[in-house]
């Protein structure tokens, strides 16, 4: 009891006035303007005027009705896929082009093999998620 209440005499009390100096005198404080900018957003323009950029399979309703100009852009995106594929083998031997076959193949199946057994789990996960969902709807 004694060191504590000398610390409170000697600490605390002895810097009182200093205490209450930085807590509770009113001083001027400076306020500070600044000004920020908000970028606008960009204002879009019509559909109608927008170019397909992406790949995909987009059909035209009718064969007779290709006012979008659909078979053009399969056409394109079909020799863009060409080109790539080409691109990939040049300058390639046979044999190097089918050791490359021989691999994508074998890890296509090892990759097919693993989704197989990812979505067997997932199944049985469900399942067995549904017989505890309906025995407590019996309780």
């Amino acid at each position: 009891v004694r060191r504590t209440v000398n610390f409170a005499r000697d600490g605390y009390f002895l810097h009182y006035r200093l205490y209450s100096h930085i807590f509770e005198v009113a001083r001027p404080r400076k306020m500070k303007a600044m000004t920020f900018y908000i970028d606008e957003p960009a204002v879009l323009g019509s559909l109608s005027k927008a170019d397909y950029k992406g790949e995909g399979d987009l059909e035209p309703v009718d064969e007779d009705d290709d006012f979008l100009g659909l078979k053009k852009m399969r056409a394109e995106a079909a020799s863009r896929e060409a080109l790539k594929e080409e691109d990939e083998f040049e300058g390639l031997d046979e044999k190097t082009r089918a050791v490359i076959a021989r691999k994508v193949e074998k890890m296509a199946q090892v990759m097919q093999l693993q989704l197989e057994e990812r979505q067997q789990t997932l199944d049985t996960k469900f399942e067995e998620a549904q017989a505890t969902a309906s025995k407590k709807k019996k309780k």
